[in-house]
């Protein structure tokens, strides 16, 4: 063998051969990362249904019957009821669960309703894993009653079910 077929084969070994594995790993990393990459989409369902909940004139929000306003910070307790909340979210159900309580912080009275209580109850031990989202809301608002308006503390625990429910993840 001759010093330039030795060279040769040395230059392939030393030099080629690994700048060669480096280019493959780089373009299986950049493969990769563009094949997994997904916009995840169920925070943004959490939020729709937090926002509805609270606006919503069908919902629990008090409305001015003379001018028809909706005010969003004041929670009407005539639709504080598990059917006023089935009447007004007209969507298949199945993958959501919720849990709404409101303290009337001047009495300490505690009202619970629930969306899908059975669910409810078995998807909540549940939200450590990745097919179960837990999102929870605590805020300030006003109880509208008969006879006035109250402070008050609401507290929305929402559970979705990943797999049965709106698409978690959109691949693009």
């Amino acid at each position: 063998m001759k010093k330039a077929q030795a060279f040769n084969i040395m230059h392939w070994s030393f030099t080629r051969i690994p700048f060669i594995i480096g280019l493959i790993i780089i373009f299986y990393l950049f493969f990769s990362s563009q094949y997994n990459f997904a916009l995840e989409t169920h925070k943004v369902g959490d939020y729709i249904f937090e926002k509805r909940f609270l606006y919503s004139p069908n919902a629990l929000a008090y409305q001015d019957p003379e001018t028809k306003r909706v005010y969003p910070g004041i929670i009407d307790m005539t639709k504080f009821d598990e059917d006023n909340i089935n009447k007004s979210f007209v969507f298949e159900k199945s993958y959501i669960a919720a849990k709404f309580e409101l303290t009337d912080l001047e009495t300490g009275h505690v009202k619970e309703i629930y969306v899908n209580e059975k669910w409810y109850n078995r998807w909540s031990s549940y939200t450590s894993f990745e097919q179960y989202d837990q999102y929870i809301l605590k805020r300030f608002v006003l109880i509208k009653t008969k006879d006035g308006f109250t402070k008050g503390f609401l507290k929305m625990d929402l559970v979705v079910n990943n797999l049965q429910g709106y698409a978690s993840k959109v691949d693009l």
